[in-house]
């Protein structure tokens, strides 16, 4: 038997747990041999890792390890839908192995496809590359309904607008502190208002949710969409993921030049693949996306604070308000 190979050295106890699980993940593996670090990426909340792993007479297969403090809940949250994305022709979710104490990590077969993010336009937004940038998003939001639909019960819930007010407001109060101007602030306030009022008792679908369904955690391909970092078993209203694939399309904008026309149309395909013909009651959605771009901004200032970028995301900022605020005065989402 081969030894481990690659990859740091603490993550050796993990990757000899690792291979005494491979019997039970892979049965037709009897005689496990390479155990391979091939590939490692450090996010904010976990580590990625890529393990490849063969026998010496069979195609090698490999294996994608997240550590982080919630692999049990992720994977137990996955088990939990697996048999219902493993038959679907279509729909999928990287099928979930195990979990492993020593890391803690999320044990999870490789997903086929190529991120979202990755395969809309950089710069030609027109014709046939927005065409099928709108296909794409149509598809993701198919995904995403068939995900909430799973969990619904008829149960709903009101959302809870006065800590995500208070929660915007220190946001807000972090967000000048750092050297952004209060039009802005009263900008987004104007516009967000309005809506908080208006969600006070309203009751909105709940089911369990994604948690981080964002362009870059959906992988596409021919004939399938795949979705990457399912949450832990979080019921919750269903618009808290689509604000937050919406919001992730109008982030794309800090780093290409996307034009109003195209993201509108980007949006309004994801929301028809999700509805279909049902109608989208956009007021939750909106308010969602108005508190997240205040969050994400937070963040973006906290690793990046010189001028240049305080300056740039003060562009964006104003442009992404902008977007929530339609023509007829009413605030309702890019």
């Amino acid at each position: 038997m081969s030894s481990t190979a690659g990859g740091d050295a603490h993550l050796g106890p993990l990757l000899e747990r690792l291979r005494e699980s491979i019997p039970d993940y892979f049965p037709e593996i009897r005689d496990v041999g390479e155990v391979r670090v091939t590939g490692m990426c450090h996010r904010a909340y976990s580590d990625i890792c890529r393990i490849a792993i063969g026998d010496g007479r069979r195609p090698r297969r490999e294996v994608v390890l997240k550590i982080f403090q919630g692999a049990e809940a992720q994977f137990r949250a996955m088990k939990a839908v697996w048999p219902y994305f493993a038959s679907h022709p279509t729909w999928r979710i990287p099928r979930p192995l195990g979990w492993v104490e020593e890391g803690p990590a999320l044990v999870m077969e490789t997903a086929s496809g190529t991120p979202l993010q990755d395969r809309l336009p950089r710069i030609a937004w027109g014709g046939p590359w927005l065409r099928a940038a709108e296909a794409d998003c149509r598809r993701a939001g198919h995904w995403l309904r068939f995900y909430h639909d799973l969990g619904r019960t008829g149960q709903t819930a009101v959302l809870d607008v006065r800590r995500k007010w208070t929660d915007l407001e220190e946001c807000l109060d972090q967000l000048a502190d750092a050297g952004f101007k209060g039009r802005l602030r009263a900008r987004l306030v104007d516009c967000l208002r309005p809506l908080a009022e208006r969600l006070a008792h309203r009751r909105l679908p709940v089911s369990h949710v994604h948690g981080e369904f964002t362009l870059d955690n959906v992988l596409v391909d021919a004939n399938t969409v795949t979705a990457l970092d399912l949450g832990a078993e979080t019921r919750n209203v269903v618009d808290h993921d689509i604000a937050s694939f919406l919001n992730s399309l109008v982030f794309l904008r800090l780093t290409r030049p996307v034009p109003t026309a195209a993201l509108r149309r980007l949006r309004q395909a994801f929301i028809t693949g999700y509805f279909g013909d049902d109608q989208h009651d956009w007021i939750a959605t909106a308010f969602l996306q108005g508190t997240g771009l205040a969050d994400v901004a937070l963040e973006i200032v906290r690793r990046r604070r010189s001028p240049v970028a305080r300056a740039w995301l003060g562009y964006f900022l104003a442009g992404a308000i902008k977007l929530l605020e339609p023509s007829d005065g009413s605030c309702r989402g890019v």
